[in-house]
């Protein structure tokens, strides 16, 4: 056991890879934690203190053990509204643990949230819009349903977890889930076909795939991410729309950059 007084701050990686650390009291004079200030800890139990007013993204990642996490009631900016076991600035979940409830009223999972946390299930509510990167990697999950309101995932979101390491998800080198692309081989090649009802292709999905020469993209696609066809070198896309639908997908900053695309639209093969 831990317990310090009078410190303002609580800087990255204090605590980092601390294997035996299973206790550490948050003295109330703490206004400052910053990322990964617990990373691979054995803690059980995390309470932020009514006077912390920064807390610099994900701050006990790996940490497996972790049960219950509280914010004083009294904090100003950090709260864990309805018992929901994590801290929740706003309308983003910045920290969450295995017991973790997330909140009808959220939008964003932040970047790392549920990194390595030994998280078997949860429950992703509609009124999620963004899954941040690395959020939900390197646990236990065998199930999980995105909502339709989702319009961005980050890169890495369900790696390494149940699903993931699943071959039988896999769809000729591609993981959907919940009609969304959330992963995709990097030994794949050559034309690939995009199922149909697919919403969404992840940050960075086709990365420098150079190998692949041709895309097919149904109509149903809506989200294009950040760097899904980045770097690959020349490539055709054939759309199962017009060009105005096409035109009307979102498509984020760099989804495409270092690519040359050739675009073949349902009306120019009818």
């Amino acid at each position: 056991m831990i317990d310090c007084n009078n410190i303002t701050d609580i800087y990255s990686t204090c605590f980092y890879n601390c294997t035996q650390l299973t206790k550490f009291i948050i003295p109330e004079s703490v206004i400052n934690i910053y990322g990964e200030s617990f990373y691979n800890t054995k803690i059980k139990y995390l309470y932020i203190p009514k006077n912390v007013s920064i807390i610099d993204g994900s701050i006990s990642s790996r940490s497996k053990n972790m049960e219950t996490i509280i914010v004083d009631e009294n904090n100003l900016k950090y709260d864990s509204r309805n018992n929901c076991n994590a801290i929740i600035y706003n309308q983003t979940l910045i920290q969450g643990c295995k017991n973790t409830i997330i909140p009808n009223n959220i939008k964003t999972i932040n970047k790392y949230s549920f990194n390595s946390v030994d998280l078997k299930e949860i429950i992703i509510p509609n009124n999620i819009i963004n899954l941040g990167e690395y959020a939900f990697y390197n646990n236990p999950i065998d199930n999980i349903v995105i909502p339709e309101n989702v319009i961005n995932i980050g890169t890495d979101c369900f790696d390494n977890t149940n699903i993931y390491n699943n071959e039988n998800n896999w769809i000729n080198g591609i993981l959907y889930i919940s009609n969304y692309i959330v992963s995709v081989k990097q030994n794949i090649g050559g034309e690939i076909t995009i199922l149909d009802n697919t919403r969404l292709i992840c940050q960075y999905a086709f990365n420098r795939l150079s190998n692949i020469t041709k895309i097919n993209i149904p109509i149903s696609l809506k989200y294009i991410n950040s760097g899904a066809f980045n770097y690959i070198g020349d490539l055709t896309i054939e759309y199962d729309g017009t060009e105005e639908e096409w035109n009307s997908i979102v498509k984020e900053n760099y989804w495409n950059t270092g690519t040359n695309i050739t675009y073949i639209f349902k009306t120019d093969v009818e």
